[in-house]
């Protein structure tokens, strides 16, 4: 990496850092995407963070293609016109079909951020997602009528409750629900493929340079995606002057309210009892992340290591590398795996508690070549540069399938699939490049 790119990249995670310190919610990555609820039960979710820029996208996975499904049968008249799929978590840097980022921060708009339901539609014209965000809720009346609102508000929530069983409907099966009026509504549209049957709905954010990527739907035979870029994150600067700007009117409107304010000991104490806020905003700005949460909470990362462009040296070595030789990054720490739950590679079990009893499995994944094939080292020291590979601490290898089919301009980079609840896929890729496994998830 030039020294400049690497300066800059200090200076982000120095800056990020800050932030978080300061409790200034600016920096997209300084905490983990879709983290703050759980998802109800069978919702698998699907991360990505690139650059301190994290999506999250969770998925129904208990939807199945047996249910009569005629929007996904070809040929059929489109006689239901949409499915809800899941909910997108929505950053303030996203392009994505109708949605502009840039344009609305242009416009004076407010950002786009925060949860969306996310629905599959068939039309005419295609397919598309389509992006709901519910209203900001009413502000509540003030002075006397606060009480009779409330009281009329209770009035009818005791009706609306009356009969809600037969009324409401499932959450995985609520096709025809609209969103609230006045809510945000994105139309992206969709290219489809055919594929290969797949029972169950997946779906997965995936990479295609450190500022874009696609998402990718998985059903019945088809295969759907969309593309999606993201802005640059602003500049220190620019931080600065917006937490400080949006520090002198919080403290305008709390002394306007109920006068100064002192904070309690538990709030002085936040960031010294939990320092994972600053740790993960420090993680994503040097790598980018992809994570898989199953319904449980548990969750599979693999880290990659920024800026691993098709121009260095260490991409064009892959075309003449000898048996038993492992890829080298001479600009970057190796690819990294974190798993809460034991994952299973064919009959190769990666177990959990490698580094220390009662913690996650952590490895370095090295791609080694074999013969005319492609193998994956699994290595007990996860944050090795890339140069440092020491078989003496290997700890298993599993067989990867390879292809020279992507798109030639991709950055290194490691995406996991969701395929059901207890499976799915590894995939690296890099330009052209693509090595990929199947796993399951452990019992």
């Amino acid at each position: 990496m030039h020294y400049h790119a690497l300066s800059s990249r200090r200076s982000l995670s120095a800056f990020a850092f800050a932030l978080v310190f300061l409790g200034l919610p600016l920096v997209a990555g300084a905490q983990e995407a879709g983290g703050a609820e759980a998802e109800p039960a069978g919702f698998v979710r699907t991360e990505l963070a690139l650059d301190n820029r994290p999506l999250s996208f969770a998925f129904d996975s208990t939807l199945r293609a047996t249910a009569p499904r005629p929007l996904l049968a070809s040929g059929e008249s489109v006689s239901e016109t949409r499915i809800r799929l899941g909910e997108l978590t929505v950053n303030p840097f996203l392009n994505i079909g109708s949605l502009d980022a840039g344009a609305r921060r242009e416009a004076g708009e407010p950002p786009v951020v925060g949860p969306a339901t996310v629905w599959l539609t068939r039309a005419d014209d295609g397919w598309a997602l389509e992006l709901e965000q519910a209203p900001a809720p009413a502000e509540e009346p003030e002075g006397e009528d606060s009480a009779e609102a409330a009281e009329g508000d209770d009035a009818a929530d005791a009706v609306a409750d009356t009969g809600a069983a037969e009324a409401e409907p499932d959450a995985a099966d609520a096709d025809t629900d609209a969103a609230g009026d006045g809510g945000i509504v994105v139309h992206v549209p969709l290219m489809r493929e055919a594929a290969e049957p797949q029972e169950t709905l997946s779906a997965a954010l995936v990479a295609t340079s450190d500022d874009s990527g696609q998402i990718v739907v998985r059903w019945h035979d088809h295969r759907w995606s969309a593309d999606f870029s993201l802005l640059l994150l602003p500049t220190p600067a620019e931080l600065a002057a917006a937490a400080a700007a949006a520090a002198a009117k919080a403290a305008e409107e709390a002394e306007e309210d109920e006068g100064p304010r002192i904070p309690t000991d538990t709030e002085q104490l936040d960031f010294d009892a939990d320092t994972s806020a600053a740790a993960r905003a420090l993680t994503l700005a040097e790598r980018n992340d992809t994570t898989i949460v199953l319904p449980d909470e548990s969750r599979i990362s693999v880290l990659v290591w920024q800026e691993q462009l098709v121009d260095h040296a260490d991409f064009a070595a892959l075309a003449t590398m000898g048996d038993g030789e492992v890829v080298r990054l001479t600009q970057g720490a190796v690819i990294r795996l974190r798993n809460e739950v034991p994952v299973r590679f064919g009959d190769t079990l990666i177990p959990t508690e490698n580094l220390a009893p009662d913690f996650p499995g952590s490895y370095g994944l090295w791609l080694k070549r074999a013969g005319d094939g492609w193998r994956l080292v699994f290595n007990h020291e996860p944050d090795s540069w890339g140069t440092q590979h020491n078989p003496a601490f290997d700890a298993v290898e599993i067989d990867l399938a390879h292809s020279e089919d992507g798109l030639e301009t991709r950055s290194l980079g490691a995406t996991l699939v969701p395929v059901t609840a207890h499976s799915g896929r590894l995939v690296i890729h890099w330009g052209a490049h693509e090595w990929a496994a199947d796993f399951t998830i452990s019992e």
